[in-house]
This record gives C-alpha cells, structure tokens and sequence, in this order.
C-alpha cells in the first residue's frame, strides 16, 4: 500500500510540473496569441 501512496504522490507532482512547464512554455513562445489574432488592420488587408 505504501508503494502506492508514493506512486500516486509522485505522479501527482510530475503532472503538475508538466502542466506549469507546458503553460509557460507556451505563454513565452505566444505572449500575446490575442493581439496577433485579433488585428483590424490585417483582416481588411486580406479582404
């Protein structure tokens, strides 16, 4: 049972340290993905 225990604890941290690793990852590669998305000027050049 205790095997278990520090199984599931470990895993726990590891999913949470990816998930905080991913997010920032992402975050710093796209800083702002909504101004880049959401831009007037570029969607009537398009048009």
């Amino acid at each position: 049972m205790e095997t278990l225990i520090v199984l599931a604890i470990v895993a726990a941290i590891l999913w949470s340290s990816w998930r905080f690793w991913s997010s920032g990852k992402y975050k710093a590669d796209r800083p702002d993905p909504d101004l880049t998305q959401f831009r007037p000027d570029t969607s009537t050049e398009e048009e």
